[in-house]
């Protein structure tokens, strides 16, 4: 019998709905930080930009987030 040792962390975004799926297989959270820490180097190198400024960005997009959401919620 064949396991499956893959570790992955898969994101989907449905245009239709807004939503996103995230799923995530035999990681934890030190193997999270290093796949965020590698795909932060692939986009911030395929993108021509300095990681840091890419990490900034991440900052600001998540201050932006929680903005729409307490918005959102403001709203209920």
């Amino acid at each position: 019998m064949e396991t499956d040792d893959r570790e992955y962390i898969h994101l989907e975004k449905d245009a239709s709905e807004e939503k996103l799926l995230i799923e995530v297989k035999n990681v934890n959270g030190e193997d999270i930080l290093y796949l965020l820490s590698e795909f932060i180097y692939f986009v911030s190198k395929k993108e021509n930009i300095s990681p840091n400024i890419f990490l900034m960005m991440i900052g600001q997009a998540i201050i932006k987030k929680e903005e729409l959401e307490n918005k959102r919620g403001n709203k209920e």
